[in-house]
């Protein structure tokens, strides 16, 4: 008896063994699988420090959940880059999606573990990492005993060279030309032989062009180009009077290996015979969404029919829906009067309301999707160019001030022309927003020759990012691009501006980089005496329920010793 009795214990022992097992596991999947992390992929070739949270949660349980996100950012070589942790996040049951449209939402906080000093240098220079093979994490952690409740990691390589610019057709042009010759360039000369490729897909609405590019098969591929010119050939695949298509520009090394991807741009065919619907918008303002505390707009847009040709065959044009560009740039509700249809030489309208994603959305791109009145159905489409939004705050300011407190010039590098200008600005009632904007800028050099005075667009009186920081954040910068000009600058800009969600009480910190002529190059600063005046517009934006947006003008003197 007693025997059997041991036999039954050293069979039952390992059991128990096993179940305690077996429900520890059940207990730790239960708890690390509360929230599902989807990291998505940044562009190719690229990586910025809000990538770490260009992300998809899925809290799969029932509860409200109390977390922070914790990311860490390594490099193969150089080991732990950088590590960010996010502020509280009350994370619903469901799907919560986070890119830069709300990325402050997240309010990250970065912190550069790496003693290379490069990689910090090239965020605050460029905005981007340097070269390298990457690794992205991020941990989903439960506030309340920092345990991980869900993570994902993705790979990055960064390998830094000029992409192609695509040049015609233009993004959104409509072609007539069966067979259109596709022209493209390097901004900078490669360092090595380059061969190209060109990738042309259908766009399916309401797609947008980069995710046809991503989803959809090829309508036509053609690689190993040694020119930055292409003729579509008479006997490829004949694009029909209709549809909409988005093309791309790949460049390869002479082993094959990608070098850079161009943006992508769309074209639509039409057929000859029908015309051109021109268009006109309009925004007005209809105050605040109290949901979201942003203001929301209505619109206007205005179509005309107008055939083309001599004498003219007419084709009606009907529209039948509109989406922002890209999709997802915030919501359009109460659509009136669609589908519109359109006869030849008449006119017609139609009215929604839009509300943008975020506070600090100035502005945004629509698009109309519609077809032609003919036998092959023509897809007809307009691209408004981004419209910008109105100031939806009135003007009050007879009882509001602002001062400047604390303002330090000091000079920035060794070639005379760059300064930093910080302090504290001080408003009487809680801010909302900052724009600044350099209304005007004089100076004088001591000898006059001493000095060539303005040679470049960054010598023109510009604030300079990333360094322009507004409480403590790079500030949203408005710069011209459209032109294609060889002196456009993305990284120079007459205005800056900085949207809180939250109001801003006494001391807001301003750190400007301005770029100003200086003394001849090899010259030293102390041979060449530059005195300036640089006069600063502010614009204060107020919250909803004071309801102001009030300006400023304050002027900065000093010189270069």
């Amino acid at each position: 008896m007693q025997t059997k009795f041991l036999h039954n214990i050293k069979w039952y022992k390992p059991f128990l063994v096993f179940c305690v097992l077996v429900i520890q596991t059940l207990f730790i999947n239960q708890v690390f699988a509360q929230v599902e992390v989807n990291l998505r992929h940044p562009p190719f070739n690229q990586l910025k420090i809000e990538h770490l949270w260009n992300l998809t949660l899925t809290n799969t349980t029932q509860d409200i959940l109390p977390v922070y996100l914790y990311g860490t950012l390594t490099e193969s070589k150089a080991g732990l880059i950088a590590t960010g942790t996010s502020t509280t996040i009350q994370l619903p049951p469901g799907v919560k999606t986070y890119t830069a449209a709300n990325y402050q939402e997240l309010d990250p906080q970065i912190d550069y573990r790496s003693s290379d000093p490069k990689y910090e240098e090239s965020v605050m220079r460029t905005g981007g990492l340097p070269s390298g093979d990457y690794e992205i994490c991020v941990y989903v952690r439960l506030v309340s005993n920092n345990n991980d409740v869900g993570d994902d990691c993705i790979q990055q390589n960064i390998e830094l060279m000029p992409a192609p610019s695509l040049i015609a057709p233009d993004d959104g042009d409509a072609l007539v030309n069966k067979n259109p010759a596709f022209t493209w360039m390097h901004a900078v000369k490669p360092r090595v032989e380059v061969s190209y490729k060109i990738r042309i897909v259908e766009i399916y609405p309401p797609e947008d062009s980069y995710t046809a590019m991503q989803n959809n098969p090829a309508w036509f591929e053609e690689d190993n180009i040694r020119t930055t010119v292409f003729q579509y050939p008479v006997s490829a695949r004949e694009f029909p009077d209709s549809g909409m298509y988005a093309w791309q520009v790949i460049a390869f090394d002479p082993s094959g290996n990608p070098l850079g991807e161009s943006e992508v741009f769309s074209f639509s065919m039409r057929s000859a015979s029908c015309g051109t619907v021109y268009d006109s918008l309009s925004v007005d303002c209809m105050g605040w969404d109290e949901a979201t505390g942003f203001p929301k707009y209505s619109v206007t847009v205005s179509l005309y029919n107008a055939p083309t040709t001599t004498p003219p065959t007419q084709c009606d044009a009907e529209y039948y829906d509109i989406t922002t560009v890209p999709p997802n740039t915030g919501t359009i509700t109460d659509i009136n009067i669609l589908p519109l249809n359109l006869l030849p030489t008449t006119t017609g309208s139609f009215t929604f309301t839009y509300s943008p994603p975020n506070s600090s959305t100035t502005s945004v791109t629509f698009k109309v999707w519609g077809n032609w009145d003919d036998p092959d159905q023509n897809t007809v489409n307009n691209t408004f160019d981004p419209v910008s939004l109105p100031n939806c705050l009135c003007n009050d300011c007879d009882t509001l001030d602002l001062s400047f407190n604390n303002f330090v010039v000091t000079l920035q590098g060794t070639d005379g022309n760059q300064y930093n200008i910080t302090g504290d600005v001080i408003s009487t009632a809680p801010v909302y927003g900052l724009e600044f904007q350099i209304q005007s800028f004089d100076y004088t050099a001591e000898p006059e020759a001493c000095s060539n005075g303005v040679t470049s667009l960054e010598e023109s009186g510009m604030f300079l990012i990333p360094s322009t920081t507004i409480n403590g954040y790079p500030a949203q910068m408005f710069n011209e691009t459209a032109s294609g000009s060889a002196n456009t600058n993305n990284n120079a800009s007459k205005i800056v501006k900085y949207i809180s969600t939250t109001a801003m009480t006494g001391n807001i910190p301003v750190n400007f980089t301005i770029g100003l002529p200086g003394p001849l190059p090899g010259l030293c600063v102390e041979c060449c005496e530059i005195s300036y005046k640089i006069c600063i517009k502010v614009r204060v934006f107020y919250g909803e329920e004071s309801c102001k947006s009030c300006t400023f003008i304050h002027c900065f003197e000093f010189n270069n010793q």
